[in-house]
């Protein structure tokens, strides 16, 4: 069974811009309002940033997407965070490395809880 980290991602880039598109489109169908969604991808939050103009961009039509998504939904915010503060992150894309589809938490799974606590701490 292929898992999701085999998939047909391009970059980095393409895979943190995909979960951010995901993120924001979550938010806006579950109606959760307001939302941070962090990134430590510094050149994902600047395509975002810089969503006035067309993006012609190999990856231009999905940042053309969640900037219209941004535009609507003024209550979600994109914010950059340094690579060394998203623990919390790194910790979720090694666990899903072997998923084969979507996993969806209602709380804070167990793998995740002390390096939450960390990073509550540290704020």
């Amino acid at each position: 069974m292929k898992s999701m980290s085999d998939s047909c991602f391009l970059s980095a880039e393409h895979v943190e811009a995909v979960a951010c598109k995901q993120a924001i489109q979550f938010a806006v169908d579950n109606n959760f309002w307001p939302v941070i969604i962090e990134t430590d991808a510094q050149v994902v939050y600047l395509q975002l940033l810089n969503n006035s103009s067309v993006n012609l961009s190999i990856l231009g039509r999905l940042f053309e997407d969640m900037g219209q998504l941004l535009q609507t939904h003024v209550s979600i915010k994109v914010k950059h965070i340094r690579r060394s503060a998203n623990d919390v992150a790194h910790i979720m894309a090694a666990n899903s490395k072997g998923l084969t589809s979507p996993v969806f938490y209602s709380s804070v799974p167990s793998f995740l809880q002390s390096a939450l606590a960390a990073e509550i701490i540290q704020v």
